[in-house]
């Protein structure tokens, strides 16, 4: 990819919306206070009594 773009970085802990305007310019648009997005799927996947992926 060419810059200019946007980039969701999510994960179980933390989240970020990140604007790329070059290879070593960005500019963070918004990021989670509390939950991140992999945290709340995986307290969603509990009460939904969903079984956690196995490695194999």
């Amino acid at each position: 990819m060419t810059p200019e773009f946007l980039c969701l970085i999510i994960s179980g802990g933390h989240t970020h919306l990140v604007k790329i305007e070059d290879y070593t310019k960005f500019e963070i648009l918004g990021k989670t206070r509390d939950d991140a997005i992999g945290e709340a799927f995986d307290k969603v996947a509990r009460v939904m009594d969903l079984p956690y992926p196995r490695r194999t």
